[in-house]
């Protein structure tokens, strides 16, 4: 009963947050199929290897589907991030700038502004 509904519940996820949620809902401290496992307190000697041994396939299971479908989503985004991700390869390539000012060069660039703005002209030559 508990792995049918598990099952169904199972085909519809698609998500790994909701997988999450699957899996303590049925196999958490609180989960469904733990709570079976405390009421085998109340059963008598005799029921209680069949309960448990019914319980402990249910509980490898539904883990097994668990592990199915997570990887089934693992593939699923790897595929999603492949075809988004896509590099083209032949592609020319960025070109970076060779080489950078001298400190000194950048220093006389600016004075020499500095110069212009106030009317001054700059001679070349001997």
């Amino acid at each position: 009963m508990i792995a049918t509904t598990a099952e169904d519940e199972l085909r519809t996820v698609s998500d790994r947050p909701a997988l999450e949620s699957l899996r303590i809902k049925y196999l958490g401290k609180k989960g469904e199929l733990t709570a079976v496992l405390k009421q085998m307190g109340g059963l008598s000697e005799e029921e209680r290897p069949a309960v448990g041994k019914l319980a402990n396939e249910t509980r490898v299971k539904i883990e097994e589907m668990i592990a199915s479908k997570e990887s089934e989503i693992k593939k699923t985004l790897m595929a999603s991030q492949l075809r988004t991700e896509a590099l083209d390869v032949t592609l020319p390539g960025k070109r970076h700038k060779l080489g950078h000012s001298h400190p000194l060069s950048i220093v006389l660039d600016e004075v020499k502004e500095i110069f212009l703005g106030l009317g001054f002209s700059i001679a070349t030559g001997p």
